[in-house]
C-alpha cells in the first residue's frame, strides 16, 4: 500500500488533470463534451493506481489495534491487481446506476438531459466509488465499517476511501443547491454544478483522509 498522504496528492493531482485539462472543451462551455474525456481518463488513470497498488488493502484489513497486538500470517494471491480492477469495475457500474437513481429521485430530468445526467452519474461513481471497491473489494466487515459511521473506521485504508467518497456525495449534493438560482451562469447549467461539487468535495475529503489518517497513527 502507498503512503496515504502520496495516495491522496496523487489522486487530486489525476482527478484535477482528468477534468479541468485533458478534455479538449472546457466543462463550463459544454458539459456533454468534456465529462465523456473526462470520465474516459480518470477511468484509466484509476485502473493504473489500483495496478500499483494505490490502495492495496492486502495487510491493512485488520483493525489496527489487533495488528499490533499479535502478527498474522497473509496470504497475498499471484495478481492481486486483478481482484482489485474487477471489484473497482464493478462497484462503479453499480454506483453509476445508483447515482443516477438517487439525481432523478431528486429532481433530475428523466426523458430531457438523460445522457448529462448519465454523464454525472458516471463521472461521481469512477471518481469515488472505484477506489473503494479496488481497496475493500467483498470485505464484508469493512464495507459494514464503512457505510455505519466515521468514528468506527479501522484502517488506513477505509479512511482513505471513505471520506473521499463521503465528501464527493456531499459536494455534488451541494452543488445540486445552485442549479435553480436564477442567476443565468454558466456553471448552474446541468450537471455543472454537480461535478464540480463532488471534484471539490472529493479534494476536501482526501485532506481528511490524511489528517484522520495522522492523528491515528
Amino acid at each position: 500500500m502507498f503512503h496515504p498522504l502520496a495516495t491522496a496528492l496523487v489522486s487530486a493531482l489525476i482527478s484535477y488533470l482528468c477534468l479541468w485539462r485533458f478534455p479538449s472543451t472546457a466543462l463550463l462551455d459544454n458539459p456533454a463534451n468534456a465529462l465523456p474525456t473526462a470520465i474516459t481518463s480518470l477511468f484509466l488513470c484509476q485502473i493504473v493506481l489500483a495496478i500499483v497498488g494505490a490502495w492495496d488493502s492486502a495487510t491493512d484489513l485488520k483493525p489496527e489495534g489487533k495488528q499490533k497486538n499479535r502478527k498474522q500470517q497473509v496470504i497475498e494471491p499471484r495478481w492481486p491487481w486483478i481482484s482489485s480492477v474487477m471489484y473497482g469495475i464493478w462497484w462503479t457500474v453499480f454506483g453509476t446506476i445508483t447515482f443516477w437513481l438517487i439525481a432523478v429521485l431528486f429532481g433530475a430530468p428523466v426523458f430531457e438531459l438523460v445522457e448529462k445526467t448519465w454523464l454525472a452519474a458516471a463521472y461521481l461513481s469512477v471518481l469515488a466509488v472505484f477506489p473503494t471497491g479496488a481497496a475493500l473489494k467483498s470485505n464484508t466487515s469493512a464495507w459494514i465499517r464503512l457505510i455505519s459511521s466515521t468514528g468506527r473506521l479501522e484502517t488506513a485504508v477505509e479512511r482513505m476511501v471513505y471520506y473521499p467518497l463521503v465528501m464527493s456525495v456531499v459536494g455534488a449534493w451541494f452543488g445540486g443547491f445552485v442549479i435553480p438560482l436564477d442567476w443565468q451562469r454558466d456553471w448552474q447549467k446541468w450537471p455543472v454544478p454537480i461535478v464540480c461539487g463532488a471534484f471539490f468535495g472529493s479534494f476536501a475529503g482526501h485532506s481528511l483522509s490524511v489528517i484522520f489518517n495522522q492523528l491515528a497513527s
